[in-house]
């Protein structure tokens, strides 16, 4: 089922082909505290952080091996 993160907006689909699953994490976004200087030609725009409240649904496995969770929620998924 189609999926959209409501902190990034990304969408995805969790179910892929072959029964594999994908397991989504929002990217990093543009770090707002490098802004472009026009006086520094070599500026690097690459500058990133982590997304606030960002949404990682990698696994988070007890000692034991058994899943216990998500890494972060975030603010949530809607399905479509």
């Amino acid at each position: 089922m189609p999926t959209k993160c409501s902190t990034c907006t990304g969408t995805y689909t969790p179910q892929q082909a072959g029964n594999g699953q994908y397991f989504h994490a929002c990217p990093p976004i543009a770090n707002p505290a490098y802004q472009p200087d026009p006086t520094k030609p070599a500026f690097n725009l690459v500058q990133t952080i982590e997304q606030p409240n960002k949404r990682d649904e990698n696994l988070v496995l007890d000692p034991t091996g058994k899943v216990i969770g998500i890494k972060a929620a975030g603010a949530g998924v809607t399905l479509f």
